[in-house]
């Protein structure tokens, strides 16, 4: 089985601007709800710092996730269609 080809780049700035947005979620969470219990602030490259080791942490271990997001290959709508088709059967989802 051949492995699609991945782009790097479009790859390591997607994963850079969300950890520059996650970083900054972080730390208003952080400073707004545990600087009153911990005495200490969070900045942006410290919010940043907690996402990377919550990420090597708590990372999903399904290598496959990016080979699948990135792939070049379009998606296979009659698979689709007919899982979705099995799911409907296996719950008794009627169709409206």
């Amino acid at each position: 089985m051949k492995l699609p080809k991945i782009n790097w780049y479009n790859l390591i700035s997607t994963y850079m601007i969300f950890s520059i947005i996650y970083g900054f979620v972080i730390m208003i969470l952080w400073n707004f709800l545990f600087s009153n219990l911990s005495g200490f602030q969070l900045t942006a490259l410290q919010g940043m710092g907690l996402y990377a080791m919550i990420r090597i942490l708590f990372n999903n271990s399904n290598n496959t996730y990016v080979s699948n997001f990135y792939s070049s290959e379009p998606l296979d709508m009659n698979r689709v269609e007919e899982k979705l088709n099995e799911l409907k059967e296996e719950y008794g989802e009627d169709e409206k």
